[in-house]
């Protein structure tokens, strides 16, 4: 449930509300996942065929892994990672910054690839799940440790950038953060809640 957050909850709460539908971007893997397990009827309405007075309360927009889409003033491209359910990495710009999101990933390379193809790149978020203490686990649910997260960060070719690490499990964030400050990485630092980020 964590890969929709509370999108159910979100556009039930606002069904009355809604000027413009909630735009969903997803490739059409996802959005038929959508249809099938969440948006069935049977878990919440389907709620892409329903209107308000005003019109459409949610929209898919679906997009191309590999392929260049827009959301709003950004452009972007994803890219397959490796996790137990479809899921993917994305390269964002805005024409000034550009910024790249792995998402939740266990070791991957396509990722790499596509950003080390951007000609700039100002941030990288990168998951940090589990600390490595718990390797097994996080190899069985497709995530990374610290020390997984340094082999991967071995394979990008942009220096002197931001690297976030995001997606550390609340139950073991004292642990996770005193591992990947150990890990003495140039530019690596533990996202903070509540902070704004700018590039």
């Amino acid at each position: 449930m964590d890969h929709i957050a509370s999108l159910p909850i979100f556009v039930d709460d606002l069904f009355g509300e809604l000027t413009e539908p909630i735009r969903i971007h997803a490739t059409k893997e996802v959005v038929d996942l959508l249809e099938r397990d969440v948006f069935n009827d049977n878990v919440y309405p389907r709620f892409a065929e329903l209107r308000n007075q005003h019109g459409a309360v949610m929209q898919y927009m679906p997009f191309n892994v590999g392929e260049e889409f827009s959301v709003g003033h950004l452009r972007a491209t994803a890219v397959k990672v490796n996790h137990i359910v479809p899921t993917i990495g994305l390269v964002l710009t805005d024409g000034k910054s550009t910024v790249a999101f792995s998402s939740d990933t266990a070791a991957t390379d396509e990722f790499w690839t596509l950003i080390n193809k951007a000609p700039q790149l100002d941030a990288l978020f990168i998951e940090a799940s589990f600390p490595n203490s718990m390797d097994e686990l996080a190899k069985a649910s497709k995530h990374l440790t610290p020390q997984t997260m340094a082999e991967e960060l071995k394979k990008l070719s942009h220096n002197g950038i931001d690297i976030l690490a995001v997606h550390l499990k609340p139950a073991y964030r004292t642990t996770l953060v005193d591992e990947i400050q150990a890990l003495g990485i140039k530019g690596l630092s533990v996202m903070e809640a509540g902070r704004i980020y700018e590039w």
